[in-house]
């Protein structure tokens, strides 16, 4: 949950598919999300590669979103860096951080 907003994540927390994602995959349904849980704070990056379908990223920190990345291109060559340190990201459907109206500073609930 982000703060009244509900989403179903797929959590990953292994290396390898942490390594892979979303990569390969034709879509994510609506609603749908992918949680990458890493084993300490750090500045995690992340890639764009084998993606077929754009993505909204969210960098979480504890318990609150420190960085958004909206509308990032499936084609998209860089890998993307937190400003700060964070221990999770959540990945969603482009266009769904501007449909919710989430927030840097808005707290994350994992149930």
């Amino acid at each position: 949950m982000i703060g009244k907003k509900t989403f179903s994540a797929e959590i990953v927390s292994a290396d390898l598919k942490r390594q892979r994602g979303l990569g390969g995959r034709n879509s994510l349904c609506k609603g749908c999300s992918m949680l990458f849980v890493f084993p300490s704070q750090d500045l995690w990056g992340i890639w764009m590669k084998g993606m077929k379908f754009d993505l909204d990223i969210i960098w979480i920190s504890g318990n609150r979103i420190v960085k958004i990345e909206k509308k990032v291109s499936k084609d998209s060559k860089n890998t993307l860096y937190p400003e700060e340190q964070a221990d999770k990201v959540l990945e969603l459907n482009a266009g769904a951080i501007d449909e919710k109206g989430i927030r840097v500073g808005d707290m994350v609930e994992i149930k």
